[in-house]
């Protein structure tokens, strides 16, 4: 019907164009007959204008008019009126073409007597025609002018409509086409709309049998009996059937046995009932005889002929409960080592607890602290840190019994639960069994590692808590930590005065430098060859405000667990350098004394250790070589690129590198090879009784030979007695220190040393 709307429309416009057409033409007609008019007119007023001339020629001779003059006039008088009878053909109003006819004859005929009057006086006729023939002929020439300028007229008026019928005709073909085109595009987008609304139709309807062929869900329609009438595809992606098998089967068939007794209710509700029934959960066998936990939700639909039976839909919960208790597992368990957290181990804690209390036994709880594990970090990288962890939390794992519980509770501490004991006594025992098996050595990034445990042990009150457990077993665990590591400790009520004593010297540490409690001794070290002093040892000091002076075993252990050793190491370097700079200045005998200071790793550690040692020396003003750093054995064992890099430009600056304790860690003289060493001390405890202990003395003479062979310098730590300081010397040992010598004393008696005021005797006797 569209395309006919606009016939009317286009009929009207055809025939208004029409009409303006016709109009056009007859007004370029009505031009052309005036401008054939105006042709005439001007040819009779050319012929007047001929006769006006034979006139007066023949007037003007005196003799009479020849019959060819006659002719001639005769002629242009016939011209004219053949030219004034054309205009009446032409239409030309009467008027106009009555007075042009009237004044030739009126011309015509007092120009005729004017000749004749001139045949018998031709003045006479002369005088006729200045008095009538001329005013005659001026009027004719007046009239055919006015006829001219009127058919002129006539013609342009007559242009001018054909011309506007012609603009008139163009514009209305321009609308009509614009009409007709805005109509037809209508038509097409009414048309175009009509089609897309059909295509969205068909895709919408394409779109739901893909929905639902390809969809996570099954949709099924079953009987009153729950025999399956209908299924979507998607049960291929699901359960692997194919729907045609399992159209006429009852879904109970697929139900997992023990699922079965819930199903029936359910479909029985949902066949009952008009609309939507609650959910169900229960898993179905697939074609690969595995069983999906599946969701079932029903609608009855009945009462609706397209679908007449319940419409079932089936989602697969199979990956989401999968997905669910690995996320239940990981919120209690250790990402890296697999072990029980923090909130797993208090809970089973609490629970054991409640068993004890219950049905009476004997149980405990461990505190496993890694030692060292930071340096492993620092000079390996955590990469190698965490593989060390998860070697060991296996070991952990491979010791216990299966009723107890091991955890991560973050970082390098571990827990242990141990239930069924048959008393108390036997958590020691265990303790030091996981002690042990946590000691044989690792090899992480190519490098083998000998890790060792400190373990605090703790057993339940009456009125502990999980919590109170945990802490008691912590303490235990510093406990043991301050007895030298790779210990086992018992937690006993004293410590928990120790532990808070503790804390509180966490915190005053941080302020102590700022406060100027900390201070330096100096401890001599002998050149043994000739008693002399060569160099002293800073070795620092706190002088709480409270607690009075307190040893370094006080409270390094903190200052390296809390970092505050990085800023007050330096300072140990800084004033170490600015007191030997003033000792040189101050007694010649000191130009060449040396002074040495303790790092730890985490010194070591810190890239911003060269850079302070440089502004030391700049700052005091002495030469390198008179400093000697100390580091202990283990940390060239775990030499990561920080470390050996760090030790390469420390060397460079032209300080003199030792190992401090020799024999306490590792005992590897192989590694010494490997570092820019200068110094080896060894440690008091092969010292202690050597002059009455032959098998020890050889091993000392022994690791002195080992050392000058490497061209390393010997100093022997902690000589006490006489006895030993003879018999290291006897070894060849290059240097000696220790209470045999000289205690550590303040720098004023160090004074007195240089000077002479005071001798090693005498600090000796004191």
């Amino acid at each position: 019907m569209g395309p006919l709307r606009i016939v009317p429309l286009l009929a009207c416009a055809v025939a208004v164009i029409a009409c303006m057409l016709v109009m056009a033409d007859q007004a370029r007609q009505q031009a052309d007959r005036a401008r054939q008019a105006q042709v005439l007119t001007e040819r009779v007023r050319s012929g007047t204008q001929r006769v006006d001339v034979v006139t007066w020629r023949s007037l003007a001779t005196s003799r009479s008019a020849s019959p060819a003059t006659l002719a001639t006039g005769l002629e242009a008088y016939k011209q004219v009126v053949s030219s004034v009878r054309g205009l009446r053909a032409l239409g030309v109003p009467r008027d106009s073409a009555q007075e042009v006819e009237r004044d030739v004859g009126t011309a015509y005929g007092i120009g005729i007597n004017a000749l004749a009057i001139s045949r018998r006086d031709p003045r006479a006729g002369r005088r006729m025609a200045l008095t009538s023939f001329s005013p005659a002929m001026q009027r004719l020439d007046a009239a055919t002018a006015r006829a001219a300028h009127r058919q002129d007229d006539l013609a342009r008026a007559a242009l001018l409509r054909a011309r506007m019928g012609g603009v008139i005709s163009l514009v209305f073909g321009v609308l009509l086409l614009a009409l007709l085109g805005w109509r037809l595009h209508r038509i097409q987008r009414g048309s175009a709309l009509a089609e897309h609304a059909r295509a969205v139709e068909r895709r919408g309807e394409e779109r739901l049998h893909a929905l639902v062929r390809h969809s996570s869900d099954v949709v099924a329609v079953i009987d009153p009996s729950s025999s399956v009438r209908w299924l979507a595809e998607s049960v291929r992606g699901v359960l692997g059937y194919d729907p045609e098998a399992l159209v006429g089967r009852r879904l109970a068939e697929l139900v997992h046995p023990a699922d079965a007794h819930r199903l029936a209710p359910f479909l029985h509700d949902a066949i009952e009932q008009e609309g939507r029934v609650s959910m169900l959960s229960l898993r179905l066998r697939g074609a690969d005889d595995t069983y999906r936990h599946v969701e079932l939700v029903a609608d009855n639909r009945q009462s609706d002929p397209l679908i007449d039976g319940v419409l079932l839909n089936m989602r697969d919960v199979s990956e989401r409960l999968a997905l669910h208790e690995q996320l239940r597992y990981q919120a209690f368990h250790d990402s890296l080592t697999g072990l029980a957290n923090r909130a797993l181990f208090e809970d089973r804690v609490s629970q054991a607890l409640v068993r004890l209390r219950r049905h009476g036994g004997s149980s405990a709880v461990m505190f496993v602290d890694l030692d060292d594990f930071k340096t492993v970090n620092d000079s390996l990288g955590h990469a190698a840190g965490d593989l060390l962890l998860q070697e060991l939390a296996r070991r952990l794992e491979a010791t216990l019994r299966a009723q107890d519980t091991a955890a991560r509770l973050g970082g390098d501490e571990f827990a242990v639960l141990l239930e069924d004991l048959v008393d108390e006594s036997e958590a020691p025992a265990i303790a030091e069994r996981l002690r042990l098996a946590l000691e044989p050595p690792v090899t992480v990034a190519g490098r083998q590692i000998t890790p060792s445990a400190s373990i605090g042990v703790a057993c339940p009150g009456p009125q502990d808590t999980a919590d109170d457990l945990l802490r008691d077993a912590d303490v235990a665990m510093y406990a043991a930590k301050e007895r030298g590591k790779a210990q086992v400790a018992c937690f006993e009520p004293a410590m928990r005065v120790q532990a808070v004593e503790r804390l509180e010297l966490t915190g005053e540490l941080g302020g102590a430098l700022a406060r100027e409690e900390l201070f330096l001794d100096y401890q001599p070290l002998i050149e043994l060859g000739g008693g002399t002093i060569a160099g002293v040892e800073a070795l620092l000091r706190w002088q709480h405000p409270t607690r009075g002076l307190l040893a370094p075993d006080r409270f390094i252990g903190l200052a390296e667990s809390t970092g505050a050793i990085v800023p007050i190491g330096a300072w140990v370097i800084r004033t170490a350098c600015a007191q030997l700079r003033r000792w040189q200045d101050e007694h010649p005998s000191a130009e060449d004394l040396g002074v040495s200071v303790n790092i730890s790793a985490h010194q070591l550690s810190d890239g911003e250790l060269p850079a302070e040692v440089r502004a030391a020396l700049r700052d005091a003003g002495i030469a390198p070589h008179r400093l000697t750093l100390e580091i202990t054995e283990g940390v060239l064992v775990e030499d990561g690129e920080l470390i050996q890099r760090q030790l390469r430009e420390l060397k460079e600056i032209g300080v003199r590198l030792a190992v401090d304790d020799f024999g306490t860690g590792y005992s590897a003289l192989s590694y010494l090879r490997a570092f820019p060493v200068d110094v080896l001390k060894i440690d008091r405890s092969f010292v202690a009784g050597i002059d009455r202990d032959p098998e020890r003395a050889r091993l000392v003479g022994n690791i002195v030979d080992m050392a000058h062979n490497l061209t390393l310098a010997v100093v022997t730590e902690g000589i006490e007695e006489p006895g030993e300081a003879t018999l290291v010397r006897d070894l060849q040992s290059d240097y000696g220190q220790g209470f045999c010598y000289s205690r550590p004393v303040d720098p004023a008696t160090i004074d007195g040393l240089l000077s002479g005021e005071l001798s090693i005797h005498a600090l000796r006797a004191a």
